[in-house]
């Protein structure tokens, strides 16, 4: 993937499908795209994302909420997790060189069930964060602070 590199160009509508007759520059809100993974199991696709709006206001130093956000390719559902801060580590050394990180950081548990994050979460925790797929459509568990004060995380291969 190569750019956006501006907020002018940004492609990514709200509601991404697979097959769609809309002009992806007139959906609102559009979203910029930071990282993406694949779980092990090859059933979902895990991205951050950040609207528009926040992605201006972080340049300026103000908060920015980032979201984790995954497509179930077996079901075609679509999730979007609690907003996070990712930490200072991450912001400034992942996500940067993310093309360079992509294969070798292990967000995803091996058994494809959960992944980890670091960074304040939604209950104003700091730390390494573990969250739950979702088991139905219907509801999304709530991530689990299971370190404080991490700056980074990654899940064992094993």
């Amino acid at each position: 993937l190569d750019g956006p590199f501006s907020i002018d160009e940004d492609p990514w509508p709200a509601e991404m499908s697979a097959v769609s007759n809309d002009d992806p520059n007139q959906l609102k809100p559009k979203r910029r795209v930071l990282a993406f993974y694949w779980s092990p199991n090859s059933r979902y696709l895990l991205w951050l994302s950040v609207p528009e709006k926040d992605d201006i206001i972080a340049a300026t130093g103000g908060p920015v909420q980032i979201f984790w956000e995954l497509l179930d390719s077996a079901t075609g559902r679509k999730y979007q997790f609690e907003p996070h801060m990712p930490s200072d580590t991450v912001v400034s050394s992942y996500m940067p060189f993310f093309d360079q990180y992509a294969l070798s950081q292990r967000v995803w548990a091996p058994d494809s069930k959960s992944f980890c994050y670091a960074g304040r979460g939604a209950d104003g925790g700091v730390g390494a964060y573990v969250q739950d797929v979702p088991a139905t459509a219907s509801e999304i568990p709530k991530p689990r602070l299971v370190y404080n004060g991490a700056q980074t995380v990654s899940w064992s291969p094993l």
